[in-house]
C-alpha cells in the first residue's frame, strides 16, 4: 500500500482560477512497463491550501494572494493525496500526471521565456518505483520552493531532498516533459542551463542538488529537477519537481554568505563539501553567516543525518552561526546531506537561500596497475593504472628509492603511461582527504621483443668471382648482432661470401639487448652471373658519313664508348656517324650491376657519291613510288632540289637528300604531266653534282 502525494505551487496572480484548485481532483495514471493499469483521482489534504510567499511578515497581508490589486506577488501551496494498493511487485512502476485536474487542467504559464510554445502545454510529471526488494518510499523535498530571485545577485537554491530509508540519492536537471516527450528549449537554453546567467555561472552539484547562479535577465524560467534513489546500487525510484523561477529586476538585496571554520577530523572543499576518512571518530566544524545589508537572518535545518547534532547560535540576528558535531567512526562510506535555509527579513521580498552541506565519508583510495606491454628493452612498458575510492582529484606519486620519479593527477579513475624498467613504490593521496592509500609496489622488468632490426652496411649482392668478405651489419648502441643459418643455428661470426659460384644463399639476422631479441630478418645473398652481351648493329663496309644505330641485347642497361661520339634521337635511340675507321664498345649491366662488354668495328669506309634520277612517279597513296626525288647513294655535305611545272612555278624546294615530292602544292594535287627539276649537291667525298631534267607525274 502506498500514499501518492501531489503538491502544486501556484501564482496568486491567476486568481480566482487558482482558488478553484481547492475543488480539483488531480488524475494520476498508474503504469506498469509503460502500460496503464489503473487511474486514480487525488483528494485535497485538509489545511494544505496555504500561502508560502517569501515576504517579510509585516507585508504578508498585502500580497496578491490577499489583495488582488496589490503589486506584490504571492505564492500558495496545495497538497493532494490518495492511498492505493499496487497489485504486485515490479521494477517498472510509474506514476504519471498529465495535467488533468478532474474537470480543469494544469498548464504552464505563457510568461516562461526558456521553452518554446509553453502557453499551450499541460504539466507532465513522473515518479517511478521499483519495489522488487520490498516496500520503498520516495525521497521527500524538505524545502518549500521560493521561486523569486533578484537579478544580478548571487543565488543559492536546493530542494532539500532526503530519503526516509537513508537510500543514496542522485540529483540531475532534466528536460521538462510535454505528453511524455522533452520540451523544445529556446535557443541558448537547455535543461542543464535553464537560466540567463553570467558566463559559466550556473552551477549544479549532482551529489546534493545544489544550484548556484547569478541571474542577469528579469524574466521567468522553467527548471525541472529529478531525484533518483538507489538502494545497494540498484535504482529503486525517482521523483521530479518542476518550478518556475521568477527573476525580479526591482530588488537590490544581497544574499547572506557562509564560511566553514574550526573543522576537525576532515577537510572542507568548495561547495560546502566536507570529506571525512572512513573510521574517523568524530567530525566537528562551525559555520558563520553574514549579510552585507545587515538584515536579520533566520537559520533552519532540514535532513540532519541520524546521530548528528547542530547548535544554532545568535539566530535571528545579522550574524548567526551553527556548530555541527557527529560521531562518524561507525559510518559506512557514502554521501550524507543536510540543508540549511537562511531567510532574511528584507522587505518586500524576503530573500531565502537553501544551501546543502555534504558530508562525504570516503575510504582511502585503492590503486591497481596492469602491465599492458613489455619494454622490449627499449623505452618503457605501457601500464594502465586504475583507481577507486578516495576523493577526486587523486594524486599518484611514483618513487624509485627515495627519489620522486613522476606524479599524475587523476580525475577519471584510469590512465595509462609508459614506465621504464625498474622497481618503484606508488602512493595515492587526495588534496581533499587527509588519509592516504597504502603503498603499492610496482616492478617493471626488461623483457619482450626488441623493436628494431640491425642494418646491413651494404647490400648483399655480388657478381661472380668478385672479391668479397664477410657480411656486415650494425646494431643499436649496446646491442649484439647475431647471425644464423636458415635452421636457426647461431653462427660464430658473420658469414663469408663465396662468389665463385652464382646462386642465392639465405641467412637469418637479429640483434639482442639484455633479455630482448628482435624478430629475425631474412638476409638474401645473391651472387649473380655476368650478362652475355651481343651487338645487333650490322658491321662491314659503310659509306663515309653513314648514320649507324647502335643496338645490343643481353643486358638491362647499356653504355656506349667513346661516349662523346654517340648521339641520341628524341626517341632515345643511340647512333653514330662513321667518317673514319672506328671501334665502338658497349658495356651492358644486368639488374645486379654485373657487366659484360662487346664491340662493333667499322674498317672499310667507302667514298660513296652517286646520283640516279627516276623518270616518273605515281602519287596515288599506295606507298609504292608515291614520292619523287633524285636517289643519292652516299652522304651529302650540301644539297638543294627545286621542282617546277611547265610554266616555271616552283612546287617543291628541299635541302635534305632523299626527301621526296608528293605531287601537291599547298595541299592541291597537281595534274598528270611533265615536271622539271634542278639539283645542286656536294657529297662528303667532295664530289659535286649539278643537274636538271624532267620527269612525269602519272595517275
Amino acid at each position: 500500500t502506498y500514499k501518492i502525494i501531489f503538491t502544486l505551487y501556484g501564482n496568486c496572480s491567476t486568481e480566482p482560477a487558482f482558488q478553484q484548485l481547492a475543488a480539483s481532483m488531480p488524475e494520476i495514471k498508474i503504469m506498469l512497463n509503460n502500460a496503464e493499469v489503473d487511474k486514480v483521482n487525488l483528494d485535497l489534504e485538509a489545511g494544505s491550501f496555504v500561502e508560502i510567499t517569501p515576504i517579510c511578515s509585516e507585508l504578508i497581508s498585502q500580497t496578491r494572494c490577499n489583495d488582488p490589486n496589490s503589486t506584490i506577488p504571492g505564492v500558495k501551496r496545495i497538497i493532494f493525496s490518495k492511498v492505493v494498493t499496487l497489485p504486485s511487485t515490479n521494477a517498472n512502476w510509474k506514476f504519471v500526471f498529465e495535467g488533468s485536474l478532474g474537470g480543469t487542467q494544469a498548464g504552464r504559464a505563457n510568461t516562461i521565456a526558456n521553452v518554446n510554445n509553453v502557453g499551450s502545454q499541460l504539466l507532465y510529471l513522473e515518479a517511478t518505483l521499483n519495489n522488487t526488494a520490498g516496500p520503498n518510499s520516495s525521497p521527500q523535498f524538505t524545502t518549500i520552493p521560493t521561486p523569486f530571485f533578484c537579478k544580478d545577485v548571487p543565488q543559492q537554491y536546493n530542494q532539500g531532498a532526503v530519503d526516509p530509508e537513508n537510500d543514496v540519492l542522485s540529483f540531475s536537471l532534466v528536460p521538462a516533459l510535454v505528453s511524455g516527450f522533452p520540451v523544445t528549449y529556446v535557443g541558448g537554453y537547455t535543461a542543464a542551463n535553464p537560466l540567463e546567467t553570467t558566463t559559466g555561472n550556473f552551477g549544479f552539484d549532482p551529489l546534493s542538488g545544489q544550484m548556484s547562479f547569478t541571474p542577469t535577465v528579469a524574466q521567468n524560467y522553467l527548471v525541472t529537477n529529478k531525484v533518483s534513489e538507489f538502494k545497494n546500487g540498484i535504482l529503486v525510484g525517482s521523483i521530479t519537481r518542476e518550478m518556475t523561477f521568477v527573476i525580479l529586476g526591482n530588488c537590490q538585496n544581497t544574499t547572506a554568505t557562509d564560511t566553514i571554520s574550526q573543522i576537525t577530523g576532515a577537510v572542507a572543499e568548495a561547495g560546502n563539501i566536507v570529506n571525512v576518512c572512513e573510521g574517523t571518530p568524530n567530525l566537528d566544524f562551525q559555520v558563520q553567516y553574514a549579510d552585507d545589508d545587515g538584515d536579520t537572518l533566520n537559520l533552519s535545518v532540514n535532513g540532519l543525518p541520524t546521530g548528528a547534532t547542530i547548535n544554532i547560535l545568535n539566530n535571528n540576528t545579522p550574524a548567526p552561526s551553527f556548530s555541527f558535531s557527529w560521531a562518524t567512526g561507525a559510518l559506512l562510506p557514502g554521501v550524507y546531506n543536510f540543508f540549511v535555509t537562511v531567510k532574511e527579513n528584507n522587505c518586500p521580498i524576503s530573500n531565502q537561500q537553501t544551501r546543502s552541506f555534504t558530508i562525504r565519508v570516503a575510504e582511502p583510495a585503492e590503486l591497481t596497475a596492469t602491465q599492458l606491454t613489455q619494454t622490449g628493452c627499449l623505452g618503457g612498458a605501457l601500464v594502465r593504472f586504475n583507481l577507486v575510492k578516495g576523493v577526486v582529484p587523486r594524486l599518484v606519486s611514483m618513487y624509485e628509492g627515495a627519489n620522486l620519479i613522476r606524479t599524475w593527477l587523476d580525475s577519471t579513475g584510469t590512465f595509462t603511461d609508459s614506465i621504464p624498467a625498474g622497481n618503484y613504490v606508488l602512493n595515492v593521496s587526495s588534496p581533499g582527504l587527509s588519509c592516504t592509500a597504502a603503498d603499492y609496489p610496482l616492478s617493471i622488468v626488461d623483457s619482450g621483443v626488441y623493436p628494431n632490426s640491425p642494418v646491413l652496411t651494404e647490400p648483399p649482392v655480388y657478381c661472380i668471382n668478385e672479391p668479397a668478405g664477410q657480411l656486415m651489419a650494425v646494431g643499436d648502441p649496446g646491442t649484439t648482432v647475431n647471425w644464423y643459418d636458415l635452421n636457426g643455428n647461431l653462427l660464430g661470426a658473420p658469414p663469408f661470401v663465396n662468389t665463385s659460384v652464382a646462386g642465392v644463399t639465405y641467412y637469418l639476422i637479429n640483434q639482442q639487448k639484455a633479455n630482448c631479441m628482435s624478430v629475425p630478418d631474412t638476409v638474401e645473398v645473391i651472387v649473380s652471373p655476368n650478362p652475355e652481351i651481343s651487338v645487333t648493329s650490322a658491321a662491314g663496309s659503310v659509306c663515309i658519313g653513314d648514320k649507324i644505330y647502335l643496338t645490343a641485347t643481353g643486358a638491362e642497361a647499356y653504355e656506349w664508348i667513346p661516349a662523346e661520339q654517340v648521339f641520341q634521337e628524341p626517341d632515345g635511340r643511340n647512333f653514330v656517324r662513321v667518317y673514319t675507321p672506328a671501334v665502338y664498345t658497349v658495356k651492358g649491366l644486368n639488374e645486379y650491376g654485373c657487366e659484360d662488354t662487346a664491340s662493333l668495328s667499322f674498317t672499310d669506309i667507302q667514298q660513296c657519291c652517286t646520283f640516279s634520277y627516276p623518270n616518273a612517279f605515281t602519287p596515288n597513296g599506295d606507298t609504292r613510288n608515291d614520292l619523287w626525288h633524285p636517289v643519292l647513294y652516299g652522304n651529302e655535305e650540301s644539297y638543294e632540289l627545286i621542282i617546277v611545272n611547265r610554266w616555271g612555278n616552283e612546287l617543291f624546294h628541299s635541302f635534305i637528300a632523299n626527301e621526296g615530292w608528293d605531287g601537291t602544292k599547298d595541299g592541291v594535287v597537281q595534274p598528270t604531266g611533265a615536271y622539271f627539276f634542278y639539283l645542286k649537291a656536294k657529297c662528303l667525298t667532295g664530289k659535286e653534282e649539278t643537274n636538271k631534267g624532267e620527269f612525269y607525274l602519272i595517275k
